[in-house]
């Protein structure tokens, strides 16, 4: 129970940071840019409010971040595309708008991204081709819309299909050099005209 103290900033070396299911209420204080180091900050299922700071761009090394089950809003800010060693992320189960950062194509090393049951908005960025590691991409019970282009749903090819609507569907996404296909879900998902094609390159891909 309590808050995250402001004074924890002193902490300059510290490169983890595990607080999840602990009852925390209040903000994360912009303050904790000086933690340079960290690599994992996990404050899930907590009671959390306000928006993420912008100012969180200062962890350049983190891989890690999750802030699932909270009561966190605002936008997902694009300032932290600096992240570039970020690997996996959930922010799922909050009350972020806005759209999905397009900048987050500099998470290279990307395997698992949660961000579903938000109040997400706009299309799905094709720059997220970039992330070739991808095992995990969950978007779901959001207001996204976004394309279909080289993926079939249900032996259907979606392409030639103008102003879809997919409340629940399987999708199937040949890979560039055809090797196999991959079982992918898309819930709650307003998908027109095309999916992006440039998320074939997720050849890693085992959950959507």
């Amino acid at each position: 129970m309590g808050s995250l103290p402001p004074e924890y900033h002193n902490w300059t070396l510290l490169n983890g940071i595990d607080v999840v299911n602990n009852q925390l209420t209040g903000i994360i204080p912009s303050v904790y840019e000086t933690w340079t180091q960290l690599l994992y900050f996990d404050v899930g299922f907590n009671q959390l409010t306000a928006s993420l700071p912008a100012t969180l761009s200062s962890w350049t090394m983190v891989q890690s971040f999750y802030a699932q089950s909270n009561q966190l809003q605002g936008s997902l800010p694009p300032e932290y595309a600096a992240w570039t060693q970020m690997n996996s992320i959930a922010v799922y189960g909050n009350q972020f708008t806005g759209s999905l950062p397009p900048s987050y194509s500099s998470w290279s090393n990307m395997t698992t991204f949660y961000a579903y049951n938000n109040t997400l908005t706009g299309t799905l960025p094709p720059q997220y081709s970039t992330w070739q590691n991808i095992r995990e991409f969950c978007v779901q019970a959001n207001r996204l819309n976004g394309t279909l282009s080289n993926w079939t749903a249900g032996g259907i090819d979606m392409r030639s299909s103008s102003r879809t609507t997919v409340s629940l569907v399987h999708f199937h996404l040949r890979t560039l050099r055809g090797r196999r296909s991959i079982s992918l879900m898309c819930p709650s998902i307003t998908l027109t005209d095309h999916f992006p094609s440039e998320y074939s390159n997720w050849t890693r891909l085992i959950g959507l």
